[in-house]
């Protein structure tokens, strides 16, 4: 039961804005090495543009969602380990 008490102190703020964080730098760097293709779609939208553009978006989004479970999991552990002390 411990450990439903240590998730609802997590600073969920922190752990949202992290991901946010992650995200946009995986989304960037993506978009950097796709980056012509990304361009082209705004002109030329094509099929290899728009698959080029959601995987830049899946990539960041299962990107963000290890760091948040990486955040979470880092805290729990943290104030588990707090509490047996």
């Amino acid at each position: 039961m411990k450990s439903l008490e240590v998730l609802k102190n997590i600073d969920y703020k922190d752990v949202a804005a992290r991901a946010l964080w992650t995200f946009l730098q995986t989304f960037i760097a993506t978009f950097l090495l796709a980056g012509v293709n990304l361009v082209n779609l705004l002109f030329a939208a094509s099929w290899r543009e728009l698959w080029a553009l959601a995987l830049a978006t899946t990539l960041s989004a299962i990107a963000a969602g290890l760091s948040a479970a990486k955040t979470i999991i880092i805290e729990l552990v943290k104030e588990m380990r707090d509490s047996v002390s």
